[in-house]
């Protein structure tokens, strides 16, 4: 935005009056016939201009008006990239919360496999089950293991391109908030 108000001045400087000026002096030293020595001469010269644009075709208030169409093209790009990070934010915060949900989902299911598994096994050990049907329950309870630690290396690792914003704080605390467990 501040590149956009540099070309904004930039292109209205056409429209405001100028002043140029030069100044030289020089040392000479005339050797004339008609004269017995040498003549040491300063010699200055000075210019001083003042210049006010009249009329060049609406060149200068054409000019004038394309630099604040630029500043109002750059006002406009700076809002949308600020509106798509907000968004991006956003999308990656409930991707975040989505998975921490996961997470818990499979840790609950973990845990009430882990119960199923304990009271099978005390079944078993009472001899009122068989070790053929305790063998499904025990299946299931090593799927709730994998599952869970696949869910928990997907859960940490930082994907391709996701934008770096610490967010994990934020949404354990929201969580907390709703009464969901880690």
């Amino acid at each position: 935005l501040m590149m956009a108000d540099g070309d904004l001045i930039q292109a209205k400087a056409g429209l405001l009056p100028s002043v140029t000026g030069s100044y030289q002096f020089s040392k000479a030293q005339d050797d004339r016939e008609d004269q017995a020595e040498v003549l040491d001469t300063d010699k200055i010269y000075y210019n001083l201009l003042f210049s006010q644009p009249v009329f060049h075709w609406n060149e200068r208030r054409n000019n004038a008006r394309i630099g604040e169409l630029r500043k109002h093209i750059a006002e406009r790009q700076y809002e949308e990239a600020y509106r798509v990070l907000a968004m991006e934010i956003r999308s990656t915060y409930l991707q975040l919360i989505l998975k921490k949900i996961q997470v818990v989902n499979i840790r609950n299911e973990r845990k009430l496999s882990d119960d199923s598994l304990k009271l099978a096994e005390e079944k078993l050990a009472q001899k009122v089950t068989s070790e053929g049907e305790i063998f499904q329950v025990r299946i299931a309870n090593d799927r709730a293991q994998l599952a869970l630690v696949a869910e928990l290396d997907v859960a940490e690792a930082q994907p391709a391109g996701a934008l770096h914003v610490d967010l994990a704080g934020v949404v354990d605390h929201h969580l907390a908030d709703l009464g969901i467990g880690q």
